[in-house]
């Protein structure tokens, strides 16, 4: 309300915006995944995962952490 903006990690202005919030969000939950199956493969001790071994609904919800995390691996 005061028009104050503080802190900004990506921002879209104007036509399109919508598309682009899309496409980001699609981006940062492929990343996520990507990391998440990296991570699991380096956490078993033969390198294999289990077939089905899907986020479950917490892991699979994006956060300001993980966009802030996905910007940075860009970088």
């Amino acid at each position: 309300p005061t028009g104050q903006f503080w802190k900004c990690d990506a921002s879209a202005v104007g036509r399109g915006t919508v598309e682009i919030e899309a496409e980001l969000l699609s981006r940062v939950r492929r990343w996520k995944t990507k990391e998440k199956k990296n991570e699991a493969i380096l956490l078993t001790n033969d390198g294999k995962t289990d077939d089905n071994s899907e986020l479950d609904q917490d892991e699979s919800r994006i956060t300001n952490n993980d966009v802030r995390s996905y910007l940075s691996s860009l970088t």
